[in-house]
C-alpha cells in the first residue's frame, strides 16, 4: 500500500528525512533508497515541505576512521620539524598523526578549481587536474587554518588510480570526503547530490552537541517538568518517562576522576525532531516529519521520539502554543522495503499501521 500523506490544511508543512549512513563511507544502499522514497513523498507536497539527509559522522575525526593508526608526534622527528611534505611520499599509516598535529595549505584557486570540477561530478576532468596541477609539496601549518592532509592525499591517490584503472569508488569516496573538509556547512554527498540539488544535510555530530548543550540547559533552568537527574557518587543520569511510564535514559554524566559524558540514542533523536521541528515553526505551525529508518532501530527512534514530546514539547509550547506535531517514524527490514511499518507520535498519542 502507498503512503499518502494526509494534511487537514494548506498551512501544514511536512519535513522529509532519509539517507543516513556512517560517514565517511559511501551511502548504503539503504540510505540512497530511503532519500529516493521521502523525496518521492515529497512530491505529495511540494510546496509545503523540506527534504533533509541525516548522515552519521560522529565517529569520523580523521584518517583513523579508514584504517590508518595513530603515531607518537615525538618519536618523528621529521614530522615535528617540517615545513613541508611531500604527499607522493608520505607513509599513509602517518597521515592520521599529521592530520592531529597539523594541518596543510592549499591555494584557494586550487581549492575552488576543485570545488567547481567536484560540482559537475566529471571524475576523469577531476582526475587530471589534479595528477596535473596540484603540487605535491604542501606548507605545513601549526594554527590549524587549512586542509586536512588526509583529504588532500587521499584525493591525489585516487585520481591517480582512477586514470589508470576507471575504478569510481575511491575517487567519489575522495570527493566526499575532500569537500566535507573544505566546506563542511555545503557539503552534500556526491551520489545524493545527483538527484537531489535541494536537499539539506543535518550531521549527526551537530546534533549530539547540540543536545549536549541543550539537555544541561533544560535541567539548569527547569525548563521540563518531565526531565527527571538523579545524582549518586559523582555520576549524573538524565532521564524522562516514555508514554507507557517505562524509564528512557537520556545522558549519563560522570565526575570522578575525570568529566565524561554520553549521550543516548533516544537523546540524540529527541534533539534532531527538536531542532529541525524549532528550524521550520516559522512555517507553520502545524509541522509533520517523516523519517525512514532500518527496522532494527525502531526501539531506539520510538524512544527517542516520545523524549521529543516529554522533554521539548513544553518549551515549544510556551513559544507556540497552536503548535501541533506529528512524528511518522517508517520502518524497512529490508534497503528496498516493500512492507513499511509505521509508528505515528503526536502529543502523548501512539498509533501503528503497515503499509
Amino acid at each position: 500500500m502507498e503512503l499518502k500523506i494526509q494534511t487537514t490544511s494548506k498551512d501544514e508543512f511536512s519535513i522529509f528525512i532519509g539517507g543516513h549512513y556512517n560517514f565517511p563511507n559511501l551511502p548504503s544502499e539503504f540510505a540512497q533508497n530511503s532519500l529516493n522514497f521521502v523525496a518521492n513523498l515529497k512530491q505529495q507536497v511540494p510546496l509545503q515541505s523540506t527534504l533533509l539527509g541525516f548522515i552519521n559522522d560522529i565517529r569520523f575525526s580523521n584518517f583513523c576512521s579508514i584504517g590508518a593508526c595513530e603515531l607518537d608526534l615525538t618519536a618523528n622527528a621529521a614530522i615535528a620539524s617540517s615545513k613541508e611534505i611531500d604527499i607522493n611520499k608520505i607513509v599513509p599509516n602517518e597521515i592520521a598523526n599529521y592530520d592531529k598535529h597539523f594541518s596543510f595549505s592549499v591555494s584557494d584557486k586550487i581549492k575552488e578549481r576543485m570545488r567547481s570540477i567536484i560540482q559537475t561530478g566529471y571524475l576523469k576532468e577531476l582526475s587530471n587536474y589534479i595528477v596535473d596541477e596540484v603540487q605535491p609539496n604542501v606548507e605545513i601549518l601549526r594554527n590549524n587554518t587549512g586542509i586536512k592532509l588526509s583529504a588532500l592525499y587521499y584525493i591525489v591517490q585516487a585520481s591517480k588510480q582512477y586514470l589508470s584503472n576507471g575504478y569510481k569508488n575511491d575517487i567519489v569516496f575522495a570527493m566526499d570526503y575532500f569537500l566535507y573538509c573544505l566546506d563542511k556547512d555545503n557539503f552534500i554527498p556526491f551520489q545524493f547530490k545527483q538527484d537531489h540539488n535541494n536537499l539539506t544535510i543535518i550531521w549527526e555530530k551537530g546534533i549530539y552537541n547540540y543536545a549536549s548543550k541543550t539537555i544541561r540547559t533544560f535541567h539548569k533552568n527547569g525548563l521540563s517538568n518531565d526531565l527527571l537527574v538523579t545524582e549518586e557518587n559523582g555520576t549524573s543520569l538524565f532521564s524522562c518517562k516514555a508514554f507507557d511510564g517505562s524509564t528512557i535514559e537520556l545522558r549519563k554524566e560522570e565526575t570522578n576522576p575525570y568529566f565524561n559524558a554520553v549521550n543516548k540514542c533516544p537523546l540524540i533523536i529527541a534533539t534532531l525532531y527538536y531542532k529541525v521541528v524549532l528550524a521550520y515553526l516559522k512555517k507553520s505551525k502545524k509541522i509533520n516529519i517523516y523519517y525512514v529508518i532500518p527496522s532494527y532501530d525502531r526501539s531506539r527512534v520510538n524512544l527517542g521520539t516520545e523524549a521529543f514530546f516529554k522533554v521539548y514539547f513544553e518549551e515549544l509550547k510556551k513559544s507556540s502554543p497552536q503548535i501541533n506535531v506529528n512524528i511518522h517514524n517508517i520502518y524497512w527490514i529490508e534497503p528496498q522495503s516493500t512492507v513499511s511499518i509505521v509508528d505515528t507520535y503526536s502529543e502523548n498519542s501512539k498509533s501503528i499501521s503497515i503499509l
